[in-house]
């Protein structure tokens, strides 16, 4: 289940069709992921928003309640969400990082965040795949 595209967005080969996609990260675990995932989309002409925050962990806006990079990521969260219902043509791509004290953008190149190919992205997920499963048989 590691490789199907509902478990990571990753694994899906194509995202071309696909609605604006807005994407928050922390500079987390999973931040990698992100950026190799909206890469992967913005390179496939589907229009990607991706905002990355400094300092901050996985989930920040739910779990650093009154953190104030919590309440502009939540801003911008809405104001993409109404772009999208409202008038989806109005959402550029972009990639921003936004610092910790602050919260001033500095903008980022959306198809230079990561230099992972897909294929060594998707050769790493089948090594993971493989591991767990080693791992649960030797049990």
């Amino acid at each position: 289940m590691l490789c199907h595209p509902l478990v990571s967005p990753l694994s899906a080969e194509s995202w071309a069709g696909a609605p604006p996609i807005f994407v928050v990260s922390g500079e987390e675990m999973l931040a990698d992921e992100g950026k190799a995932f909206v890469q992967r989309a913005a390179r496939q002409e589907v229009t990607v928003v991706w905002e990355q925050y400094e300092a901050m962990p996985h989930c920040f806006p739910l779990l650093l309640e009154g953190n104030p990079a919590g309440a502009v990521s939540f801003d911008t969260w809405a104001e993409f969400v109404k772009k999208a219902v409202q008038n989806p043509r109005e959402i550029v791509t972009r990639a921003d990082f936004i610092t910790a004290k602050t919260l001033v953008r500095e903008p980022l190149d959306i198809g230079k965040l990561i230099e992972m190919s897909d294929e060594v992205i998707l050769g790493r997920m089948k090594k993971s795949r493989q591991e767990i499963i080693d791992r649960a048989g030797a049990n």
